[in-house]
Order: C-alpha cells, then sequence, then structure tokens
C-alpha cells in the first residue's frame, strides 16, 4: 500500500508494575532542545531513477513517488531499520524467539511541523518473560544511533504521567495493550523467514 509512509512499533513486557512499553527518546533537530518521549517510528524509503534510496519526509517526497510509480521498500524493511535506529532493538533480536511480533494495524496520526495527518503501519513486539535480559542488554547496551538518551520502560497504567509525551502516542499504547490483553492482534511474521510477508 503505497499511502503508507510511516512504520512504528510497541514494544510491551510485563513489569513489576503490570504492562510495561518502551519509550524512546529522539535526538532534537535544533542544538539546545529536548525531544519529546516517543515510540520507535520512522519513515520508509523509496529508489529514484539512479537505483539510490531516500527517506519519505515530505509532500514533496510523496508526490514525487506517487507521480512517478517508484519503488518503496516494504513495510517490514522500515520496521527493521527504524527499531534499531530508535531502540537499539536490531534486526536479529526482532527475528528471533525472544519476541512474539503482531500487527496492530494502520493509524493516521499528525506528523511533522504542519501536524499532516499521515497513515503509519503499526506493530506490536511483545518481550517474552524469560527474555528481559536478553532485549535489555542490546536496548542498553550502547546508546541507539538515533536516540538522544537510552530509551526507558513505562507502565501502560502510568503514562498519563509522563511529561513530554503526546496523547497519540498513548492511544496508540493503549489500543496495543487492550488489544493483546484481548487477544485480538494479529500475529505477524517476517517474509523469508519468521513470518507472513508485510504489506507493501
Amino acid at each position: 500500500m503505497a499511502g503508507i509512509y510511516k512504520a512504528g512499533a510497541v514494544f510491551l513486557r510485563e513489569g513489576p508494575q503490570g504492562l510495561e512499553v518502551l519509550l524512546v527518546r529522539p535526538k532534537p533537530k535544533n542544538e539546545g532542545e529536548q525531544a519529546p518521549w516517543v515510540l520507535p517510528r520512522g519513515s520508509r524509503r523509496y529508489q529514484d531513477s539512479g537505483g539510490d534510496w531516500h527517506d519519505v519526509r515530505t509532500a514533496d517526497d510523496r508526490k514525487l513517488v506517487e507521480r512517478h510509480h517508484l519503488r518503496m521498500e516494504p513495510l517490514e524493511e522500515t520496521l527493521l531499520r527504524e527499531a534499531e535506529e530508535e531502540s537499539g532493538i536490531d534486526a536479529k533480536l526482532l527475528r528471533s524467539n525472544h519476541l512474539r511480533l503482531y500487527r496492530l494495524g494502520t493509524r493516521a496520526m499528525p506528523v511533522g511541523p504542519e501536524k499532516e495527518s499521515l497513515a503509519i503501519e503499526w506493530y506490536v513486539g511483545l518481550v517474552k518473560k524469560d527474555s528481559h535480559d536478553v532485549v535489555d542488554a542490546q536496548i542498553f547496551g550502547k546508546m541507539p544511533p538515533d536516540a538522544s538518551e537510552f530509551p526507558q520502560w513505562k507502565p501502560v497504567a502510568r503514562l498519563h504521567d509522563v511529561q513530554d509525551l503526546s496523547q497519540k502516542y498513548i492511544a496508540v499504547v493503549e489500543a496495543a495493550a487492550s488489544k493483546f490483553q484481548a487477544g485480538e492482534l494479529d500475529p505477524f511474521m517476517f517474509s523469508g523467514g519468521k513470518g507472513s510477508k508485510a504489506r507493501s
């Protein structure tokens, strides 16, 4: 589906205070500022006529892709890249048995300085109870490339107390938690291994 230009992940685990979610704080665009807490997410890439890949970041990028029917990377590739860049969880760990993956679905969210509504394909990664140490070792072993500080696990029930966390992300987490607890999430597996092919 060419109209989906972003992918994001909701990483959940069972903690001492109930279900927890992994939040990240990206590097600020301007020096001296502090970016708000967000969920790991990012832009898909398209391939130009010369074979080079570029992020679809602006309205002009989207118009270019649609006008010339340019090739887009599969959403699962966006998920793999952005999860590692923003949270430190790399492709090998995402494909491992330490996490169970689900598809939450597409949600329109305001993004960017102009708050333009864009469709984001969201995935859920549930960290197994006996894999907390393995996952944390990777997350906190080194600073994720796109983070301004280490990610943090926060209780889902207390997200409204987290400063600098937008309601739009709280809504995504609450939807993921609710569907997970009700057994309503669709299992997801990567093409070529650990799962079904992602939407493109």
